[in-house]
């Protein structure tokens, strides 16, 4: 089963009703790249079915969102004891971020072809475990598939409890992620931020490369330590995991160049102030070599991935 809005709307309506809402709700916010590639450009509304192929990656989960780290900050996934011989630069200390120095990194965009449905429409889809069988049928998704443990493990994530001093909302529209997310900053004079880097491939589809990435120049600070994080997750239209700590959350602008092939990235970096809660057995600190509480926690945004600031 295809899913259907009850009336008769193209993309193009969509987009322009959900940039309205953008004007309305931010009007001295700059749009990033990451919510503009989720809204529907194309004059034809695309089918919403099992045809689409997600892509869970362990590693970009590990990294910036699908994963235990760092989204549920306190919890420990199965799978991060075996990360300890990837050469990405996963989590780094607070001290690294300065002109000169290097990180081996990727940028890819991980959820391709997903965009934003209306809250109406998305509202009225099932997103839940409980009706697991129904969302499937829903989106004419095999059970069994890869995109079925795909729409699982997003679902999943987004049920597991909060962790301690951490608040959490899966929002499966855009409306409801700008929402929540002025509620929790207490304004809606906010910068919406996201790291964009310098696009080389545009007929392919893009590989997971790491490659040494340099600080190039000065990085800027935001002002404030309140901060929103949301995650694209992979399903079958747009859902960012979005959460904001009671610990503080630094965040930088850092501009960033491949020495090798010149390719450039505004990276956006994210440094979670108080780890004291965070599991002992997180993957940041085997990493690091450090202990819950030392010091701050920090790691780069993925391309499809935000971080919401007040503008001070």
């Amino acid at each position: 089963m295809v899913v259907t809005s009850s009336t008769t709307t193209t993309a193009t309506d969509e987009n322009l009703a959900l940039k309205d809402y953008w004007r309305s709700k931010l009007p001295n916010t700059r749009m990033p790249k990451a919510i503009q590639a989720d809204l529907l450009t194309k004059s034809k509304k695309p089918s919403l079915t099992g045809n689409v192929e997600l892509v869970w990656d362990a590693v970009v989960a590990s990294n910036n969102g699908w994963g235990s780290p760092p989204h549920s900050v306190g919890q420990q996934d199965d799978h991060q004891l075996s990360y300890d011989q990837i050469s990405e630069t996963l989590y780094f200390l607070e001290n690294e971020l300065h002109p000169g120095s290097t990180m081996n990194l990727h940028f890819t965009k991980t959820t391709l072809g997903i965009h934003f449905l209306p809250r109406k429409e998305a509202e009225a889809i099932p997103f839940s475990s409980k009706n697991f069988s129904n969302v499937l049928q829903r989106f004419s998704v095999l059970s069994g598939s890869n995109n079925a443990q795909v729409m699982k493990n997003t679902i999943s994530d987004c049920e597991k409890p909060a962790s301690a001093g951490e608040e959490k909302y899966c929002a499966t529209s855009l409306e409801s992620m700008i929402d929540f997310s002025c509620s929790k900053l207490g304004t809606n004079n906010v910068q919406v931020l996201s790291t964009e880097e310098e696009e080389k491939e545009t007929s392919q589809k893009k590989k997971i490369i790491i490659k040494k990435y340099r600080i190039t120049g000065d990085l800027e600070k935001m002002k404030s330590e309140k901060a929103v994080l949301c995650h694209g997750m992979p399903y079958m239209y747009a859902v960012f995991y979005c959460h904001t700590t009671r610990g503080g959350t630094r965040v930088y602008k850092v501009p960033l160049v491949v020495d090798g092939d010149g390719t450039k990235a505004h990276a956006i970096a994210v440094c979670h102030m108080d780890t004291s809660k965070w599991s002992p057995n997180h993957l940041a600190f085997q990493l690091l070599k450090i202990k819950p509480g030392n010091f701050p926690v920090c790691h780069f945004l993925m391309v499809d991935h935000v971080v919401w600031v007040p503008n001070m």
